[in-house]
């Protein structure tokens, strides 16, 4: 909290297009606060994005094959470039993709 703070976050209510950057930033220097934390903690504030987590990283990297493997801005990316196409909001896209692998990863156990 004090990382906002600093920024003069008191509330969801002080996150901005113009300060997004910024407050994205800060949360990236937060330990244990990674890319793909940091965009969900956006999607919990009701912003559009990707959550590029695990999941969105085996759904990509099974669909292209041969051990190709993506960065988080790639993996966002290529997500919100899909859903675009098929007029979906990403986070749906993200959704749907989580809800696949995590099912498909509930069969191999």
């Amino acid at each position: 909290a004090r990382a906002l703070s600093a920024l003069g976050i008191e509330s969801a209510g002080d996150i901005t297009d113009q300060n997004h950057a910024a407050v994205k930033a800060r949360l990236l220097g937060v330990p244990g606060i990674g890319y793909a934390t940091a965009n969900y903690f956006f999607m919990l504030l009701g912003r559009s994005g990707v959550k590029p987590d695990r999941m969105v990283h085996r759904f990509l990297e099974s669909a292209v094959g041969g051990g190709r493997s993506f960065s988080n801005a790639e993996a966002e990316r290529i997500i919100t470039s899909a859903a675009e196409h098929f007029g979906v909001r990403p986070e749906q896209l993200d959704h749907a993709i989580w809800s696949r692998e995590s099912t498909q990863a509930s069969k191999a156990a």
